[in-house]
């Protein structure tokens, strides 16, 4: 529900649906450009105030937007929020603003599909008189949705860690399949086969995704292994590998690594009977002494000290 989506506020919303209906509708060609929405509103607080439309499914989408002010009076700054799918928050600010044209683009943040919404902040209690512009980008899309059904997300497996030592692993999973099926590029509008975008791991102290270690490139199918480091000594950690593509990511089922113990530092002892005890702890052809130490105790076997 839109109106569940965004929280009290002014809005400015008359006529804009409409006009995107309408757009969406009549286009015939891949790409249409125009301003869809004009309107003056007064507007005299500090709350936010918001507009937003809904693209249709498999029907069309935004590929750009952008989002312009034209103040007539009113001082402050303006800071626009850009919001998609009902919330996830992204954008940047601009201001202050004066009496001048003020404007943002958005492409990027609002392409695709579903509830769009532009959410506009005013840094302190004005009395603010603005035209709102936005103009939109809308392709139009022309893939049969048997296409677009068929097409799967990856198939991963984990696998067990190797080079296990006290603060590092690798970890190592197998990409079975990269997905089936083919997806829309959204730069080119061409329908591809999907690929693996991405592969790696996720990892905790119990089944729960605390880290992340992972690589992106364009993969084929088959095992592979990445490093996870800075890790504790004798600590259990659990791990599953994942792999992206185009329609999602899938995850493999979690496997336990035990770190090892820290590995001591081993000091050898030399005993010569002219020259008495030399202590090393590194060695070279000349015995050479490398640091100066003091036994607290120790017991004599043979010619060593232990």
């Amino acid at each position: 529900d839109i109106e569940q989506a965004l929280p009290p506020s002014p809005y400015i919303t008359s006529g804009l649906q409409d006009q995107i209906d309408d757009i969406t509708d009549s286009i015939e060609s891949e790409y249409c450009d125009g301003f869809v929405f004009d309107q003056w509103q007064e507007i005299t607080t500090s709350a936010p105030f918001y507009f937003y439309w809904e693209v249709p499914l498999g029907t069309v989408e935004i590929v750009s937007a952008r989002v312009s002010f034209e103040v007539k009076s009113g001082t402050g700054t303006i800071t626009f929020t850009c919001s998609e799918d009902k919330g996830a928050l992204y954008g940047s600010a601009y201001g202050p603003y004066t009496t001048d044209m003020r404007a943002i683009d958005i492409t990027g943040d609002l392409t695709g599909e579903g509830i769009k919404i532009i959410k506009i902040e005013t840094s302190a209690t004005v009395v603010l008189t603005a035209r709102v512009f936005l103009g939109i980008k809308i392709s139009k899309k022309e893939i049969p949705e048997e296409i677009l059904d068929k097409a799967t997300r990856p198939e991963v497996r984990t696998l067990a860690a190797t080079s296990i030592v006290d603060v590092s692993a690798t970890l190592n999973g197998d990409i079975i399949s990269v997905g089936k099926g083919s997806y829309v590029d959204r730069t080119t509008g061409e329908i591809k086969p999907v690929t693996c975008t991405k592969r790696g791991f996720k990892y905790g102290l119990t089944q729960t995704d605390t880290w992340d270690t992972s690589e992106s490139a364009t993969y084929v199918k088959g095992t592979f292994g990445i490093s996870a480091t800075s890790l504790t000594a004798e600590t259990d950690y659990y791990f599953r590998a994942y792999a992206d593509n185009q329609v999602g990511r899938s995850y493999g089922e979690y496997v336990k690594l035990t770190t090892t113990a820290a590995i001591p530092v081993i000091y050898m002892l030399y005993k010569d009977d002219v020259s008495g005890i030399t202590y090393i702890n590194s060695y070279n052809s000349g015995g050479t002494l490398v640091d100066t130490w003091t036994i607290e105790s120790s017991e004599q076997i043979g010619n060593a000290i232990a």
